[in-house]
C-alpha cells in the first residue's frame, strides 16, 4: 500500500481506539495487513526506477505531507495520537529506503530476511491496484472525518 493509505489507516485506528498503548501496536500491525491486500505495484524488481512509479510516489508523498500538515493545522481532538498512529503505521516502509537508494545507484543490495518477508506478503502488487489504493484512501479518510467530529 502507499504511504498515504498507511498513514490515514494508522490515524483511523488511533481515532477509534482511545488508548495509545493499544492503538499504536494495532497501527503498526495494520501495515502488514494492508500490504497483504491487492494494491499498487509491479512484479518487476526495479519498478521503483520507472517514471510511472516515481510519479505515483511523488503524489503519494505529497498526499502524506498534506495529511500530516492538516493534522498539525486543524489539530482535531487527540491530533498528536492521530499523527503518531499514522507514523507508526507507515514506519515499516522505512526498511525499503536502503534498497531504493541502492537501485538508484544501480547497485545490488541483498535483501534481509525481513525484507524478503515484507516482499512476500505483497503478493498482490499490480498496476491496476492504484484503483484499489484510491478507493481505500477515500474510504479511510471519510471514516476518519466521521470519527474526529
Amino acid at each position: 500500500m502507499t504511504a498515504s493509505n498507511h498513514v490515514v489507516a494508522g490515524a483511523v485506528i488511533a481515532a477509534a481506539v482511545p488508548q495509545a498503548a493499544i492503538a499504536l501496536p494495532l497501527a503498526f500491525v495494520s501495515h502488514f495487513i494492508m500490504d497483504a491486500l491487492p494494491h499498487y505495484g509491479d512484479n518487476d524488481k526495479h519498478s521503483w526506477l520507472n517514471r510511472h512509479f516515481k510519479y505515483v510516489l511523488g503524489i503519494d508523498l505529497l498526499l502524506t505531507v498534506i495529511f500530516i500538515g492538516g493534522l498539525l493545522a486543524f489539530q482535531p481532538a487527540n491530533w498528536v495520537i492521530l499523527a503518531l498512529g499514522g507514523l507508526v503505521a507507515v514506519s515499516p516502509d522505512i526498511l525499503w529506503l536502503p534498497y531504493f537508494l541502492a537501485d538508484l545507484k544501480h547497485q545490488q543490495k541483498e535483501h534481509s530476511k525481513l525484507a524478503k518477508f515484507l516482499k512476500w506478503i505483497q503478493w498482490g502488487e499490480r498496476p491496476w491496484g492504484i484503483y484499489i489504493e484510491a478507493a481505500v484512501l477515500i474510504g479511510l479518510f471519510a471514516l476518519l472525518l466521521h470519527l474526529v467530529r
